[in-house]
């Protein structure tokens, strides 16, 4: 049904799907730009990232040499410990990519070449840890400064469960890389759950604080009050023409009275 809108999702839907070649383009002109960062690491200034983003590499050959010190759930999913180990998963990263690309041009690969075939498991992951770990990093910081405490609180589970969740999807590089060892990787999922479950009572008030109001949504099927049954019925009966005949009427009642085909 129209007021639905799953027809305006869909239109949507569709024009975002042509977007993928420019992401595409991003996240190799992210990567490129990155490995160039790396071979100059030394000799970074503020110009380089008027945004902060290549914090992580402050100090970063001896971050490198770090293995993660915390073997219990609370430290695990410690707000600043999660960005701590971000900081190093990026680093690596770069390290493990861009000593990728020097391998293949070292085999008597192109540039082109030797970027095309360090994409996969190397600069695409590279483009996307980079990416999730400024979000990360500008979250907490704008969480910590919050004023109202009972919602800094809240936020600061969001950060944990935000920083676990995307941290959980590296597992294999963190354990690869030798940060992660013994039953570290496990400590973090049973953290993933606790703050799943610390968050479920507030779970509903922060939806609310970013859903949009129904006069905004204008879907039946997702008004607030959770009514969807009373607002579909409510919507087709005052819909317009919804009780009259349809244009096309006659052709059903009397489709005996045309003129058969010559088929």
């Amino acid at each position: 049904h129209p007021a639905a809108g799953i027809g305006d999702i869909r239109n949507d839907n569709d024009a975002n799907c042509t977007y993928e070649g420019e992401n595409s383009l991003l996240v190799q002109q992210a990567s490129n730009w990155l490995l160039g960062v790396w071979a100059r690491r030394r000799q970074l200034t503020a110009d380089d990232s008027p945004l902060g983003t290549l914090g992580f590499l402050d100090n970063v050959d001896q971050l490198l040499q770090e293995t993660c010190p915390w073997n219990t759930i609370e430290d695990i999913i410690e707000p600043t410990n999660i960005i701590h180990m971000y900081k190093w998963l990026t680093a690596y990263t770069l390290k493990s990519t861009y000593d990728k690309v020097a391998k293949l041009k070292s085999a008597g690969r192109d540039n082109f070449q030797a970027k095309n075939e360090s994409q996969a498991y190397n600069a695409v992951a590279l483009s996307v840890v980079y990416g999730e770990n400024y979000v990360l990093n500008n979250f907490y910081s704008t969480v910590k400064n919050f004023p109202d405490a009972a919602c800094r609180n809240v936020l600061l589970r969001l950060v944990s469960l935000y920083g676990a969740f995307i941290l959980e999807k590296q597992l294999a590089t963190l354990y690869i890389g030798g940060y992660f060892s013994g039953t570290q990787g496990l400590l973090l999922r049973e953290g993933i759950l606790r703050l799943c479950a610390q968050v479920t009572p507030d779970a509903v008030a922060l939806v609310d604080t970013l859903a949009p109001p129904d006069w905004c949504l204008k879907s039946v099927l997702g008004k607030s009050d959770g009514e969807a049954y009373k607002h579909i019925q409510s919507s087709v009966m005052t819909y317009p023409g919804a009780l009259e005949r349809p244009h096309w009427w006659r052709d059903v009642v009397y489709w005996r009275s045309y003129t058969p085909a010559k088929l």
